[in-house]
């Protein structure tokens, strides 16, 4: 019977393959029809959804494709080409509301059509009314019909339609306050209580509020206390998205975050996202971004070590993955294995992951270790401007001048514009420091 329909996200999730860290992390569709329906309605599903098809085709080719009459022919022709090129094309996407309505009002006509002689459609044939019983019985069930339309209307179209409109209407609120304040916040709840299917999209635009703008310099400027209101309402949502959808490794991960990056307002946001992240990792053991949520929540502990194995284990499930060799860098920077940052930085990291472990050398005024990331990024990126400059920077702190000097003016050759004041300047100082 498979898992259910909308649960491919969790088949997607509970055997992600590490080989995608570059592709769509959250599917939650299976790009092809026949895996759709195997996945979320098994065998079963698949073989019903297949006879749709077997059986319009069946009927267009003997009530139309088999007439006598031309445009009988023509016409089961036309139809079944569209239901074959509809087919066709759902191999490669899935199905949503508007081809679903297309879809099936073509499985209608297809009836239609080939059994129009057998329903009497088109005869001149005597309409039979019935008793006087059978006509109120027939107006009860039109009046049953539009109130389950109007129910459906308004629980299916018109309410999300309204949650919809509050979900704007509070954003549109916080840039023109450009605050969290209350009133931005009761504009949000406002949104929430409309109460649909759709609660989980007021709860995520919550969150992103709190990571894409309280989570920023300017947005640690907002008043205290607004900030810590606005975080703490979003976390009890999110807790509650959670609690209605405890198999949604996403909102897991989501809360994680915001725990994690938050966790001054509470210390006891650390161990909440540390409990979010081990439940995350049974639901999806193979998943990169889980393991640095981990990591970061280890950092923030002060757990060095700890930070490093998990780090380790994120390398080991792919260890093409830029991002997974950059982390592991930077962490073994920190802790002085400079064999271990040898090992990961190579042709497989992108240029940001180089600077991110320089940066820990400098800081730590680890120049020699230094030298060697920035000698590798210019390695595996010659064309990088930013590289050789930064190595001017490391040359001129190892008394290197002569190099230093050598690698200032080739940053000025590959960018002239953004490099030759720079370069002016730190020539000038390299001069003083002779």
């Amino acid at each position: 019977m498979g898992w259910g329909q909308e649960n491919f996200i969790n088949v997607f999730n509970k055997y992600y393959d590490p080989r995608l860290y570059n592709q769509e992390q959250w599917f939650d569709r299976a790009h092809n029809v026949i895996m759709d329906w195997l996945v979320t309605t098994g065998f079963l599903g698949l073989f019903s959804c297949l006879a749709l098809f077997v059986l319009a085709l069946s009927l267009i080719y003997k009530k139309l494709l088999k007439s006598e009459k031309e445009k009988d022919r023509n016409e089961g022709l036309i139809l079944g080409t569209a239901l074959l090129a509809y087919f066709g094309q759902n191999l490669f996407v899935f199905d949503n509301y508007a081809t679903y309505i297309g879809f099936f009002a073509l499985l209608a006509y297809v009836y239609f059509r080939c059994f129009r002689s057998e329903v009497g459609i088109g005869k001149n044939e005597s309409i039979h009314r019935g008793s006087e019983t059978k006509d109120v019985f027939s107006v009860l069930i039109v009046v049953f019909g539009l109130a389950v339309f109007g129910w459906v209307l308004w629980v299916v179209n018109i309410k999300p339609l309204i949650q919809a409109r509050k979900i704007v209407a509070s954003l549109e609120l916080m840039q023109e306050r450009r605050a969290v304040d209350a009133a931005v916040l009761t504009s949000f709840r406002e949104a929430i209580n409309v109460g649909t299917a759709y609660d989980g999209e007021v709860r995520e635009q919550m969150g992103k509020v709190v990571l894409e703008v309280l989570d920023t310099t300017n947005g640690r400027k907002i008043p205290k206390a607004d900030r810590e209101n606005f975080v703490r309402a979003t976390v009890e949502e999110m807790e509650k998205e959670i609690a209605a959808n405890p198999n949604n490794v996403r909102d897991r991960l989501f809360l994680a975050t915001i725990y994690d990056n938050f966790s001054e307002i509470d210390s006891s946001f650390l161990d909440k996202a540390l409990n979010q992240l081990k439940e995350a990792v049974k639901l999806s053991p193979r998943k990169h971004q889980i393991y640095f949520a981990l990591a970061e929540n280890a950092m923030k502990r002060k757990d060095l070590n700890k930070a490093f194995l998990i780090l380790e284990q994120a390398y080991e499930l792919e260890p093409n993955f830029s991002d997974a060799r950059a982390n592991l860098a930077y962490v073994a920077a920190i802790l002085g294995k400079d064999e271990k940052v040898k090992e990961m930085l190579n042709n497989k990291v992108k240029n940001v992951g180089f600077f991110k472990v320089g940066d820990v050398y400098v800081t730590n005024r680890n120049f020699k270790g230094a030298e060697f990331v920035y000698e590798k990024a210019i390695e595996v990126y010659p064309g990088g401007a930013e590289n050789y400059g930064r190595l001017a920077g490391v040359y001129a702190a190892l008394g290197k001048f002569s190099e230093a000097e050598k690698m200032a003016k080739k940053a000025v050759k590959i960018d002239p514009v953004s490099y030759k004041d720079k370069v002016n300047e730190f020539l000038r100082n390299l001069e003083k420091m002779k």
